[in-house]
């Protein structure tokens, strides 16, 4: 895509303080510009982690896009488009305020990306790797950010958060309706891209 992308403004949000600004220097060097997407980068932990070479070496991805190559956290790095099952009903990208992540302590959401720049797990916050739970409607309403229904989506649009879906539409939804129940209702996880 990055042919045809002209301006870095694409991956603005104008409600998300933020963005643009030059994020902290992180692990090893520069960490780039806040933006206001993250990719869903969503792993299952049901065999934890598994060592080997590449492709498997870290967590198994079942989201879009994981962070391979970044010290063999997430493999492989990207899915191939047959291994989605139902694209227009699988998140690819969803809205993560860089100023969210900054006022958790993050230096999240940076351009030049990493860990802190998926939506990755439901128990990765307080493990070092950044606020990247996805959404659960079964968590309590009075958690907060990133630990509530909306997980680490931005929903700063009137309860709403922007998505794009891996058949290339977006749309506006409240985050929580992206998995409605974990437990009971696995075939509802937008996030899970290999759900049958």
């Amino acid at each position: 895509m990055l042919p045809y992308i002209k301006s870095i403004n694409v991956f603005y949000c104008p409600d998300d303080s933020d963005a643009g600004a030059p994020m902290p220097v992180g692990q090893g060097g520069w960490a780039g510009v806040g933006i206001s997407w993250a990719a869903n980068g969503l792993y299952s932990t049901t065999y934890g982690w598994i060592s080997g070479t590449s492709p498997i070496n870290g967590f198994i991805e079942i989201g879009v896009v994981g962070t391979g190559g970044y010290g063999g956290w997430l493999e492989p790095c990207s899915q191939n488009q047959s291994y989605i099952v139902h694209p227009a009903d699988s998140i690819m990208l969803a809205e993560k305020f860089s100023a969210d992540s900054t006022a958790m302590g993050w230096s999240s959401q940076q351009s030049g990306y990493g860990p802190d720049s998926v939506i990755a797990g439901t128990a990765s916050y307080g493990g070092g790797w950044g606020d990247q739970n996805i959404p659960d409607s079964t968590q309590p309403a009075a958690n907060a950010y990133p630990t509530g229904p909306n997980g680490a989506v931005s929903a700063h649009h009137n309860g709403r958060a922007n998505f794009v879906f891996c058949d290339g539409h977006a749309k506006a939804m409240v985050p929580s309706a992206t998995d409605p129940d974990p437990v009971n209702q696995p075939q509802n996880n937008m996030w899970n891209v290999t759900r049958l």
